[in-house]
């Protein structure tokens, strides 16, 4: 008559934790080692046998100064979650509203676990350059943009300008929005900041209307552009020629709309041309508290220096 063979108890597994069932009634699974132990001959007999093998003790000394990675894992949705992730964002917003460098940050979080020890909040916060540039471009920026889309689609109107800012050899173009709301009055944003190859009226056009239309902003909708005083976004002081922004946007949206230009450099041209004409030597005008003297208003280098200077009281 054959042996019966031995079966899998649940009290191998409250005896030893790490000992579950294996692929059938007749096998123990050791986590620990990876391994199968057939239980059908000798019971817990085997399972004793495996731990006490010298491959089962060599792990479980691994095992023992091993952490699960479980505790590597932060917890989800916790209230002590949430407040890292706002003082992070708030951390990234004000660097973005005071125009602080990104390279500031890295001795900010640093210094707040210092001066705050007793806040798990500042000694977990870890909002260095790094990751407050991933913040605002995947975070604050998309929500910003997506705040101003749904402002814009309740204004019947708004206005662009755009100018061009060197960087070195890049050519930085920032693209400005403004309408106007109800409950705020006139708001101007940030739309957008691409560099361009080159500052040519046909690609300041369509750096203008490709950001709009990307976002399904109403091009018809753009009453006024606003720009720099120069010949590729005006054609001239007149506003004549075909081979200007200000004319091509006119006949994208087709219809008429407002250019304006810049003001201050107006002021500045009236104030350099106003003061040619002065009865004064304009190099012994007071500025600000300081007399400027020069040799003699022949000095051109001294003349041009100085009459930027000028204030001119109307």
């Amino acid at each position: 008559m054959p042996k019966r063979k031995c079966h899998f108890s649940d009290d191998y597994t409250k005896e030893w934790s790490f000992v579950k069932k294996g692929r059938d009634e007749h096998e123990a699974f050791c986590s620990i080692c990876g391994v199968y132990i057939s239980v059908s001959h000798g019971g817990k007999s085997s399972i004793k046998d495996h731990i006490q093998s010298r491959n089962h003790k060599s792990r479980l000394s691994v095992a023992s100064t091993s952490k699960d990675i479980l505790s590597f894992m932060v917890k989800q949705n916790s209230m002590e979650d949430t407040l890292i992730s706002a003082a992070e964002l708030t951390t990234a917003y004000k660097v973005v509203k005071h125009h602080q460098s990104f390279s500031s940050l890295d001795c900010t979080t640093k210094l707040n676990a210092v001066m705050y020890p007793d806040s798990n909040i500042a000694l977990k916060q870890s909002t260095a350059r790094t990751k407050a540039t991933a913040i605002i471009k995947h975070i604050l920026a998309p929500h910003s943009i997506a705040q101003i889309k749904s402002e814009i689609q309740t204004c019947p109107f708004y206005g662009i300008s755009t100018d061009s800012s060197n960087h070195k050899a890049e050519k930085m173009f920032p693209l400005l929005i403004q309408y106007f709301t109800e409950k705020e009055g006139l708001k101007i944003k940030l739309l957008k900041l691409s560099t361009l190859p080159n500052e040519t009226s046909d690609t300041i056009t369509s750096f203008c209307i490709k950001a709009l239309q990307d976002l399904n902003i109403p091009i018809k909708n753009m009453v006024a552009f606003s720009a720099d005083n120069t010949n590729t976004n005006f054609g001239g002081r007149e506003r004549r020629g075909v081979n200007n922004v200000y004319y091509k946007l006119k006949e994208i949206v087709s219809k008429n709309i407002d250019g304006i230009g810049c003001p201050t450099h107006v002021l500045h041209n009236t104030a350099s041309t106003a003061s040619d004409v002065l009865s004064v030597d304009v190099e012994s005008i007071r500025t600000s508290g300081t007399t400027f003297k020069c040799c003699s208003k022949s000095s051109n280098s001294g003349f041009k220096r100085y009459k930027k200077n000028i204030r001119i009281g109307f």
